[in-house]
């Protein structure tokens, strides 16, 4: 618990995506390698998948995702 809030295992990534309307996933995510399962649960679920982030950009432009990214540059 940090600041009263109850921090959770990855672990139980599924059931809290299976929970939810909206998905926010980190550029994080496609470093650790835990983004094509996050994606899966998303379109699983029904949920709404938002990536957001510089480090997640390119990869989300290559294949087609919608990506929130309000720091990084569309073209230079």
């Amino acid at each position: 618990v940090k600041f009263g809030v109850k921090i959770l295992d990855a672990a139980e990534n599924e059931w809290v995506i299976s929970k939810s309307d909206v998905v926010c996933v980190t550029g994080s995510s496609i470093v650790n390698g835990t983004l094509p399962q996050i994606v899966d649960w998303c379109n699983r679920y029904g949920v709404e998948c938002v990536v957001y982030g510089i480090t997640v950009k390119g990869v989300a432009k290559m294949v087609g995702w919608d990506v929130f990214c309000p720091f990084g540059r569309d073209s230079m």
